[in-house]
């Protein structure tokens, strides 16, 4: 299974989809990389999603829109909450290193954003606190701005949803519209 947009349009090459989504549009572009997972018991797998979210701003600085593509597959099943959140680090980690060349051709910036809390909780509920300072290091370590939750808005929303979304037309829409 290859990249797709978030319609779930099939793309050939992600590299050109992206030069051609900066060629039709007089602007700047920023680009955002996340990484989200679902573990599925029943099959012993956990799926994976990767997003790279190009988000277009006119010549003031005002969002025009953007575009998603994301790519799902398979991996054994991870039972460590920490294993887990390492392995989605080290696979945003890998796509940043694939994607930045061509940020970097085509002068985009770009952020990977974690799905991991930047706040324990009251009660430590939020588990992913747990490699917050792992995650947030390694991927700095890069030389790569690094958002998490409750900012990383394309690896906890938009990779989150798509691990659990089943209907690929507008997996965005408002109930009721």
């Amino acid at each position: 299974m290859g990249w797709k947009t978030l319609e779930g349009v099939p793309v050939e090459d992600i590299y050109d989809a992206i030069r051609n989504d900066v060629e039709s549009f007089n602007g700047t572009f920023f680009a955002y990389i996340g990484t989200d997972s679902q573990t599925i018991p029943s099959k012993g797998i956990t799926v994976f999603v990767q997003c790279v979210a190009i988000h277009k701003c006119d010549e003031n600085g005002i969002g025009k829109g953007g575009r998603v593509y994301y790519i799902k597959f398979p991996e054994k099943r991870y039972t460590s909450i920490q294993k887990k959140l390492l392995r989605e680090a080290e696979i945003a980690i890998k796509l940043g290193q694939k994607m930045e060349p061509l940020f970097d051709e085509l002068d985009i910036e770009f952020e990977v954003h974690c799905d991991v809390n930047s706040y324990a909780g009251k009660n430590n509920e939020n588990k992913s606190n747990s490699v917050h300072d792992s995650v947030k290091g390694w991927v700095e370590s890069m030389g790569w701005v690094c958002k998490t939750k409750p900012h990383a808005v394309i690896g906890s929303i938009v990779a989150d949803r798509m691990t659990k979304s089943k209907k690929r037309n507008r997996p965005f829409r408002k109930k009721g519209k």
